[in-house]
């Protein structure tokens, strides 16, 4: 018997993640989604925002993140444990948004984080860790372990 290793990229399994959208009609949302050239929640095309002084490479910059729409991530993309079902995962992250939490105030500032540019805070938010911490442990559960193959990507 010759033992066969599936390649991870031809997993077609859904993956899931928790992200943070702003409003719509949020000046933050609106500044985020020019800035990408890019509305994640109609999937329009948008000009760059007037009046910012852009480099000529900025398309380029942002085409990474561009795809992704302006958003937070909450709990990185994962792929479902056995046993575990969308319902059950929309129900728990339904729960752990509904929790009454202290309000998220930050002041953001613009960083790369490796290949990626982000919107981070400037200083740590007690509030945030919080809801960070909870997205990350109280969900994992319905995560499914890494494979060899993604850890080793991940190093």
């Amino acid at each position: 018997m010759t033992p066969s290793v599936r390649d991870p990229r031809q997993d077609r399994s859904p993956r899931w993640a928790i992200y943070f959208v702003p409003s719509a009609d949020s000046p933050l949302f609106r500044l985020g989604s020019a800035l990408l050239g890019y509305d994640c929640r109609s999937g329009d095309d948008l000009a760059p925002p007037s009046g910012v002084d852009l480099p000529a490479d900025w398309a380029a910059l942002v085409a990474p993140a561009r795809r992704y729409g302006f958003h937070a991530t909450l709990k990185a993309p994962f792929r479902l444990a056995p046993g575990c079902g969308e319902e059950g995962l929309v129900r728990a992250v339904d729960a752990l948004a509904r929790e009454p939490r202290a309000p998220v105030v930050i002041r953001p500032v613009v960083r790369a984080l490796g290949d990626f540019v982000a919107v981070v805070p400037a200083v740590r938010d007690a509030a945030l860790d919080r809801l960070a911490a909870d997205c990350v442990t109280r969900l994992d559960a319905f995560r499914a372990p890494l494979s060899d193959a993604d850890r080793a990507r991940r190093l």
